[in-house]
């Protein structure tokens, strides 16, 4: 069978012979430079995640309405209450 000979041949490396280290090093700014991109886009992804969760956090309601049997009253979300319990500590000014 014939060689293609449209398209070029890559050379074979010869047996026992190192690779070319000036290619490596062209390479090497190129590589510190994409790695410093990466770097900085994902703390800027990491920064805006923290400002969307505050902002979450800020549109959460602070008080949830509660309803019992005998009446109605809002409760500070986030501690484990009762409505008598609630109810109790309302009348006692806590």
């Amino acid at each position: 069978m014939k060689p293609n000979t449209d398209q070029p041949t890559v050379p074979e490396a010869k047996p026992g012979s190192k690779p070319d280290a000036k290619n490596d090093l062209k390479s090497l700014p190129i590589i510190l430079l994409l790695l410093l991109a990466n770097a900085v886009v994902g703390f800027w992804e990491e920064h805006q995640a923290g400002n969307a969760i505050a902002a979450l956090k800020a549109q959460l309601a602070i008080n949830a309405r509660v309803s019992g049997i005998r009446s109605n009253c809002n409760a500070p979300v986030g501690q484990e209450t009762t409505a008598r319990s609630y109810t109790a500590d309302r009348r006692s000014g806590l």
